[in-house]
């Protein structure tokens, strides 16, 4: 992923049939100072981060650090300031837009321009470098493969991280890391709760106090709606594989309860949902 810290920008021919799509992509080693303060001077949406070093940004007249796993998210318009307090300031960024983008970010909690910590920023980096990597082809269907990997990345933003307002639950979020991370890497497994207790070596009922009290879930919702999510991912890379098998790979083995569960949680079935984004 080194070949992304450079100073790069990716342009993409914007595609207005898309739901959503990317118009840039990079990184920076050195980030230096851009004036954003214009409210027509950035139309798109931008997700930045930091992966080294230290940076200011001034959004809505509130000063936040951005220091390293840390990143920010502005909707178009948004006039904003940053600049570097301690160099190498450096980061990556998409840009991006979108009929589909407001709506699936408001879905998942994302209503504003905002701050946030990342916590699997290892993650972060591998959804930005896919991003990248696709743009920088010459493939031709590049515009509508980026497409996927952004709704994936804007999809993953929920699960990978938490507003600055809650890094009051920092020393939460710490010990409960572990138990997500084994959840995301065995969410297609038949996966019980003591053996998810066992990962940070407390009681099944403890984990659920202290679970719940940080995500307002238990450990079995969040791993349900982990496999919905990442069912959704699924359900957009490749249209010619059934229903039947993707809730297969991600971890139901009866068809209609997931059919029952996705239309829960996103008030429209898989094949409504697929058709939806690819048409």
């Amino acid at each position: 992923m080194n070949h992304m810290n450079n100073n790069i920008r990716i342009m993409q021919t914007k595609d207005y049939e898309l739901p959503f799509y990317v118009t840039t992509v990079g990184g920076y080693l050195q980030q230096e100072k851009p004036n954003r303060g214009g409210a027509s001077s950035l139309v798109d949406y931008q997700w930045m981060y930091c992966i080294a070093g230290k940076g200011l940004l001034i959004l809505n007249g509130i000063q936040y650090d951005l220091p390293e796993n840390t990143g920010c998210l502005l909707y178009p318009n948004t006039p904003h300031l940053y600049y570097p307090v301690k160099k190498p300031w450096t980061t990556r960024w998409v840009t991006f837009s979108g009929y589909g983008v407001r709506k699936l970010l408001q879905d998942n909690g994302f209503n504003n321009s905002n701050v946030y910590n990342i916590h699997n920023i290892q993650g972060m980096n591998l959804l930005t470098d896919d991003i990248f990597t696709t743009a920088q082809s010459k493939n031709v269907l590049k515009n509508y493969e980026s497409s996927i990997l952004l709704y994936d990345m804007l999809v993953r933003l929920k699960f990978h991280t938490y507003s600055y307002s809650e890094r009051i639950n920092a020393q939460a979020n710490e010990k409960l890391q572990p138990v997500m991370n084994y959840i995301e890497e065995n969410f297609e497994k038949d996966i019980s709760l003591p053996e998810i207790a066992g990962v940070i070596d407390v009681s099944p009922q403890y984990l659920c106090r202290i679970f719940s009290k940080r995500f307002n879930m238990s450990p079995a919702t969040y791993l349900i709606k982990y496999r919905v999510h990442m069912a959704k991912t699924f359900l957009t890379r490749d249209s010619s594989v059934r229903v039947s098998d993707i809730a297969s790979q991600v971890g139901f083995h009866d068809l209609s309860y997931f059919c029952k569960t996705f239309r829960k949680l996103e008030g429209i079935s898989p094949t409504e949902f697929r058709t939806s984004l690819t048409g």
